[in-house]
């Protein structure tokens, strides 16, 4: 019924566009939370988000294992794949669900978009001044 070759998106990747979509990984990985939780906490008033948030994307993390071991929706082929990942079940997409309750709980935790826009200048102020410095 299917004519497509399951090698097709491997004939079509761009180097360039492949080493940028590359960066993308890092901004649902642990060390990413853990460095914008740390700094969160450390550099803004809203220190109760943080310590909310420091308790749901580890739970947010949990659940999403259980549902995984539910549902056991095998991954697509390695091949596919840009970055290595560890065999599991690829659904529900954990990035998503955990980077749904961060940002989600940062935006309902602010009182308005032009609170958000504002929150998320200002760290990216402090980060921009915080490397002037080193």
């Amino acid at each position: 019924m299917h004519n497509l070759n399951d090698h097709w998106p491997v004939g079509i990747r761009c180097e360039a566009l492949t080493s940028f979509f590359k960066l993308f990984p890092f901004f649902a990985s642990d060390y990413f939370y853990i460095i914008v939780l740390a700094i969160g906490y450390w550099a803004t008033q809203r220190k109760k988000l943080f310590i909310d948030l420091g308790f749901l994307v580890p739970s947010s993390t949990l659940v999403n294992i259980i549902l995984k071991n539910i549902f056991a929706v095998a991954r697509p082929p390695q091949f596919l794949h840009l970055v290595p990942y560890h065999i599991d079940y690829g659904f529900p997409s954990g990035d998503v669900q955990v980077g749904l309750v961060f940002w989600g709980m940062i935006f309902l935790k602010v009182n308005s978009i032009q609170d958000f826009c504002k929150f998320y200048c200002n760290r990216n102020q402090y980060v921009k001044n915080l490397s002037r410095r080193s």
